[in-house]
């Protein structure tokens, strides 16, 4: 009954105009266009892991980037076999080993990840292991410091591994000054590297965003995830959004003035009143949003308050019955809604759009390529 509609036509709208993108900045700085790495960590932005992804495939994109080995793994299980990077460090020996043997491209960030590898490179049936090496220009969570020039440089020198490329990512992507020092940065690692005649491999740092934003940073290729369901601050790129809940109404039923509606009897009918019920609630991911993705303390605390009143609030929550926008009404429940319908003509078993980000939809909600 729920389900998660992705329109295919506006997916391939959103992968040709990225392609457009790499092609015409390529052009502004006369060289070859950026490689694109489809990002599809967090089950393909809630798109579905293993069908998104040969939909990319199948449209062009060759390189993935994944968060976790399982990720990785469940990807080639459903013989998928593309060249795949993965973004988190990985310390574990047995999960490395199955990772190695996947033939995945490992990130490696600190001594320590490096000697993992070499703990366990006699027991190893390769040459060498691929890895892309990171940076820390300023996010503070993975990667060698930006300054470790002479630790970098023996890096290279590891005869285990072969280094495919080297990577940074960006920590507030809508601060132009910021981002500069960060790219400042990592532009100086490369240079220190180049001078030592030491190869670096392939060059990123652009997430969606700055892929956008900042056309002179796509270096040799650029990391794309949320572009791709075209959910992009200030509305960057022009894309489509392709990601669609779907619900369908389980019951009807008209209530009189002054109807408690939902927990805690917050919400009164203030007339006759006819009601909806679906099966979609919070637990679904209606009413979940990325808020404090802005980071400032101000904002994650106003956030991290609101987050919490939403899970007992409706306030200015709409669905789309029949075409026509509807106030959810009462508290959200786990697993329900109630939607004011008075206004409309409505059946039960008619279709609901329920605005909600495919990021947050529960992956037992089925994926539909439509």
């Amino acid at each position: 009954m729920n389900r998660l509609e992705i329109r295919k036509e506006d997916l391939k709208f959103n992968i040709d105009r990225i392609f457009e993108k790499a092609t015409e900045c390529g052009k502004l700085e006369n060289k070859s266009p950026a490689q694109i790495i489809g990002v599809v960590k967090i089950n393909a932005y809630g798109l579905g892991l293993v069908p998104f992804s040969k939909f990319l495939i199948e449209n062009g994109v060759n390189f993935l980037a994944v968060a976790t080995p399982e990720e990785a793994l469940e990807l080639r299980k459903n013989g998928i076999d593309s060249k795949i990077l993965l973004l988190t460090p990985v310390i574990q020996k047995a999960v490395l080993t199955e990772l190695i043997k996947n033939d995945i491209i490992l990130t490696i960030g600190s001594i320590y990840e490096l000697d993992q590898i070499d703990n366990i490179y006699e027991n190893l049936n390769v040459r060498k292991v691929n890895v892309h090496i990171k940076v820390d220009t300023g996010f503070s969570r993975y990667g060698f410091l930006y300054n470790e020039l002479d630790l970098l440089e023996s890096v290279f020198s590891n005869d285990k591994i072969d280094i495919q490329g080297l990577y940074t990512h960006f920590s507030k992507t809508l601060d132009e000054k910021w981002t500069n020092v960060q790219f400042d940065r990592f532009i100086k690692v490369v240079n220190y590297l180049k001078e030592k005649n030491i190869d670096p491999g392939l060059l990123h740092c652009c997430n969606s965003t700055a892929f956008f934003k900042y056309p002179k940073m796509h270096m040799d290729a650029v990391r794309i995830g949320s572009a791709w369901q075209g959910r992009l601050p200030n509305d960057l790129g022009g894309l489509k959004r392709i990601g669609t809940l779907k619900s369908r109404i389980l019951e009807l039923r008209t209530v009189p003035k002054g109807t408690n509606v939902s927990y805690t009897n917050k919400y009164t009918t203030k007339r006759k009143t006819k009601l909806a019920t679906i099966p979609l609630g919070y637990m679904d991911g209606i009413n979940v949003t990325r808020e404090r993705d802005t980071f400032r303390i101000s904002d994650n605390i106003k956030a991290g308050f609101r987050e919490f009143k939403k899970i007992f609030s409706t306030k200015r929550l709409k669905v789309n019955i029949n075409g026509q926008d509807c106030n959810i009404v009462g508290r959200l429940g786990t697993l329900h809604a109630i939607i004011d319908v008075t206004d409309i003509d409505c059946n039960v078993g008619d279709d609901v759009i329920v605005y909600a980000n495919p990021v947050y939809v529960d992956e037992r909600i089925k994926r539909e390529y439509v």
